[in-house]
């Protein structure tokens, strides 16, 4: 996280799987030791022993570098003034992975797999971005943030179209989102909004390298949909 006033810039969250009480510690470097000292000075002494101590073992630095590629998205983390108390704190649990989600050690006791389709393990990724329960939330989120994309493009004197269909070279139909075209040009931006749990530094870039390759096939097809000039 962005370095504060005081020199913290990293953050320890500590999280009770029977209570889904909350701590968060700031600090100025990160270590096991500093850890197990805010466990064992501050935390222990304030809010009593702990049967045991799990982790995810999430790897030192992972989170800092998501932060860092758009610190724009991230402000409502330092001011949070359009979410209540309860969002504010739903959203640095999904950031850090400590919902209360079967995944999560010691939350469950018999099985993880996601209590509404039973078929894969219940983690935040699954939740959000698979289980066919949130389908329609995940839908409208998902169209909510394509329209938001194409009149942001409309301000700025772009040709927006959208769900333009193609065919695919063996013949399945495809669907582009969104389809910009800059006043006077050959070419276009094609804007695919994703919305997912990151889990890796070059997971951005290998979407835009997938979806590139899954889009390139049905462009003939896409640009006879369209009534701008021939595009590159």
């Amino acid at each position: 996280m962005p370095t504060s006033s005081f020199g913290h810039r990293y953050i320890f969250v500590t999280y009770d799987v029977f209570t889904k009480f909350v701590k968060i510690y700031p600090l100025r470097n990160i270590s096991s030791k500093l850890c197990a000292d805010k466990l064992v000075r501050d935390y222990i002494p304030t809010y009593g022993p702990v049967t045991a101590v799990l982790s995810d073992n999430v790897s030192e630095g992972k989170g800092i570098i998501l932060y860092k590629e758009f610190t724009p998205a991230n402000k409502w983390i330092r001011k949070p003034d359009r979410l209540t108390s309860s969002e504010w704190r739903l959203a640095l649990k999904m950031t850090v992975n400590i919902c209360p989600l079967r995944a999560i050690p010691g939350r469950s006791r018999d099985r993880k797999h996601c209590r509404r389709c039973v078929s894969e393990i219940e983690t935040l990724g699954h939740v959000l971005g698979a289980c066919p329960f949130s389908e329609t939330l995940r839908n409208s989120r998902h169209h909510r943030i394509s329209s938001m994309i194409a009149e942001a493009l409309r301000k700025k004197d772009l040709t927006v179209h959208g769900e333009i269909h193609g065919i695919s070279q063996e013949g399945s139909c495809r669907r582009i989102d969104v389809l910009a075209i800059p006043p006077g040009s050959t070419s276009a931006y094609i804007i695919d909004p994703t919305v997912r749990i990151e889990a890796q530094e070059q997971q951005p870039a290998d979407s835009t390298q997938k979806n590139a390759e899954f889009m390139s096939p049905q462009f003939p097809s896409i640009w006879r949909n369209i009534t701008s000039p021939p595009l590159k």
